[in-house]
């Protein structure tokens, strides 16, 4: 009966991502000339074309089972988010990671297997407010034991895991048990990981979860398991966790033979593009409508994907009513 559940919803929300992406498609040409001609906002144009690329990396592998196109899609939607942070990070707005953006965050790098991409997101620290990731009260704490673990440092991620498990943060406990799984893969205690994640990939437990994934990943996958064991395989340890939630497809981290940045502005330096003047105005309500979708992904699950899907028909709406200009 769970599978067939599974089943179901995965159903629905495909046909849902389908949609989605036919509103992308009418805005995504507006879109590249946006960033290209540097008019509107070009930051959340980028943000917007990887959203897109994020839900074409999820369809290509549950309609067509396609892994190099899931790996490919990836790609795209993580360089994308790179340059959108290096342009954050030049407006001197770094974007504040949250425990619950950090999964999206190193999801489509992780999940490319491009190690030149990952390890930008390894090291660049300027995503993170750095004051916060040592305060175990924070979502900014929760947020860096990734990027710890990414980098191998083992004994900082133990101080870091003892630490929190003490004292837990009343407001974070819901998030203690990934602590033990960092524990664990500190200590490269093989079991310990896997008897984790299966408690978290328990079906009880999945539906008190499911306002963690967005409304790409929603009723699809668990991406915060994925992410974990995607470190987990990067340092040597293929744990398997038996979930239509987490397909074990994807934690091989071998890398494709070419990458293909798709777009012409991803193939020149990001400092082209950061170094530029402020944009031209187009529609100044553009951006707004952008992180209204945005707040949406935030919202709970029922109503989250309808609030993104009519934002998003907005937002595409102000980008066409300007094609002809």
């Amino acid at each position: 009966m769970a599978k067939d559940s599974y089943l179901e919803k995965r159903q629905l929300r495909v046909g849902q991502l389908y949609g989605l992406l036919d509103m992308y498609a009418q805005g995504n040409d507006n879109a590249i000339r946006y960033i290209e001609q540097n008019l509107g906002s070009p930051i959340n144009c980028v943000l917007s074309l990887s959203h897109d690329a994020s839900a074409r990396a999820i369809l290509a592998w549950f309609e067509k089972n396609n892994l190099n196109a899931l790996r490919q899609w990836s790609f795209v939607s993580g360089k994308l988010m790179q340059l959108y942070h290096q342009m954050k990070t030049a407006e001197g707005k770094a974007l504040k990671i949250n425990a619950g953006v950090y999964s999206s965050e190193l999801l489509q790098p992780l999940l490319s297997n491009n190690n030149e991409l990952v390890d930008w997101f390894t090291h660049y620290d300027e995503i993170y407010d750095m004051k916060c990731v040592e305060k175990i009260s924070t979502q900014d704490f929760m947020a860096y034991q990734a990027v710890v673990a990414l980098k191998g440092d083992w004994p900082r991620l133990i101080e870091r895991c003892n630490k929190v498990i003490a004292k837990p943060p009343p407001s974070l406990g819901r998030y203690n048990e990934y602590h033990h799984f960092w524990l664990a893969l500190a200590q490269g205690d093989e079991p310990r990981m896997e008897q984790v994640l299966h408690h978290l990939a328990n079906p009880k437990v999945l539906r008190t979860r499911t306002r963690e994934e967005n409304p790409i990943s929603e009723d699809l996958i668990f991406t915060r398991i994925i992410i974990c064991m995607k470190i987990a395989w990067r340092h040597g340890f293929e744990i398997k966790v038996d979930s239509p939630y987490v397909p074990m497809e994807w934690m091989p981290n071998e890398p494709l033979e070419q990458y293909d940045n798709h777009y012409s502005f991803l193939k020149v330096p990001a400092s082209e593009i950061i170094s530029r003047p402020t944009p031209q105005p187009v529609y100044s309500s553009a951006s707004a409508q952008i992180a209204t979708r945005d707040r949406a992904v935030n919202k709970s699950s029922g109503l989250r994907f309808w609030i993104y899907f009519c934002s998003m028909v907005c937002f595409l709406a102000l980008i066409l009513l300007t094609r002809n200009k």
